[in-house]
């Protein structure tokens, strides 16, 4: 049976964090965190913690933007690299305490993922995984941020910077692939509320970041930014994004339990 820990509506993604990391119920040093994205909310959390942690981001932009945030933590290493293609430094295969994906699990290749895990997890050590979706999605703001995409015909565009609620099925499927996964056990869920507030900069910032929109062509680029910053300018607030998060948990019980 899973339990259901349910957060209070108002507490910090800190606490999350600190609940996961009591439900290692140990040492989780070292971890291992899969696309953490330019941002890494989780990342410095982890870190402020002690965690000796290794983020991969397979996007070289999004590793060097997260280099910059993170720079002043000494135990954050980012590297620009999948998860299928990793390997643990030596001696440290099968010795993590914790791998955390946000938001990226379902991007692993299924047939490769849960392999990776048993081989990088030690027995006892936590696979931790979460969505977040947005609750807000009729805030008035971000409504008028999304029909400016789409008035540029860049609707793509406004799911990767609004964080559009995820697709239908794709973290069902992934939660649904551990639950049945031989060598995982423990599951535990982990709801959780938080907000982001973007102030123009913040979001136009979060723009830049993203690959797909440095391949837009020069003209309808800079258009499509200026219509963004209209948007901010004519409602003169910043955007506040509010989420609903659920953290997945599932404990590796080693190749003793059934791998």
């Amino acid at each position: 049976m899973t339990a259901q820990l349910a957060a209070p509506p108002r507490s910090r993604l800190a606490d999350v964090v600190d609940d996961v990391l009591g439900h290692v119920g140990g040492e989780a040093s070292p971890a291992l965190e899969v696309g953490p994205g330019p941002e890494g909310r989780v990342t410095r959390l982890f870190a402020e913690r002690g965690i000796r942690l290794t983020s991969l981001e397979p996007d070289e932009r999004w590793a060097a933007a997260l280099r910059a945030r993170t720079r002043d933590h000494e135990h954050i290493s980012v590297l620009s690299r999948r998860l299928e293609d990793w390997e643990p430094p030596a001696g440290q295969a099968g010795g993590f305490g914790i791998i955390y994906a946000g938001q990226s699990w379902h991007l692993v290749e299924p047939g490769v993922r849960l392999h990776r895990a048993r081989r990088i997890l030690r027995p006892g050590g936590v696979l931790a995984v979460s969505w977040k979706r947005v609750a807000n999605v009729e805030d008035p703001l971000r409504r008028a941020l999304v029909e400016m995409y789409r008035r540029h015909s860049l609707g793509r565009l406004a799911a990767l910077t609004l964080d559009d609620p995820d697709r239908p099925g794709r973290d069902v499927a992934a939660r649904a692939e551990i639950r049945a996964a031989a060598g995982f056990t423990d599951h535990t869920v982990l709801s959780h509320r938080t907000s982001a507030v973007l102030t123009k900069a913040d979001y136009l910032a979060r723009l830049d970041a993203i690959p797909a929109y440095a391949g837009v062509p020069a003209k309808p680029r800079t258009e499509l930014r200026a219509g963004l910053a209209s948007v901010f300018n004519s409602f003169g607030t910043d955007l506040v994004l509010d989420y609903a998060d659920e953290f997945f948990l599932a404990r590796y019980t080693g190749p003793a339990g059934g791998q």
